[in-house]
């Protein structure tokens, strides 16, 4: 899971701590990081699902809309990968 925002993670575990608790999930790798550039820089074929919780298309998500945005999510899906926007 890639959050921008360390403090969303922070605030997630002291007002939800039944959800937060998937966060101790040994499964779960938790990276702080513009998810943007995170998926730029993934290896090709390395996911097998790519779920994107954006905001609006404006501002600093704006990104999340983009057709470059998009093909990196392409290029970094396995074969039978599956994207999910919200």
């Amino acid at each position: 899971m890639v959050e921008i925002d360390g403090e969303v993670i922070t605030a997630c575990k002291e007002h939800l701590p039944q959800i937060a608790a998937a966060f101790d999930n040994p499964k779960l790798e938790l990276i702080v990081d513009d998810g943007i550039a995170f998926i730029k820089n993934a290896k090709p074929e390395s996911y097998d699902l790519i779920i994107v919780d954006g905001s609006d298309p404006v501002g600093p998500a704006e990104g999340l809309f983009s057709v470059e945005f998009y093909t990196n999510c392409y290029n970094a899906l396995s074969k039978d990968g599956i994207l999910v926007a919200q």
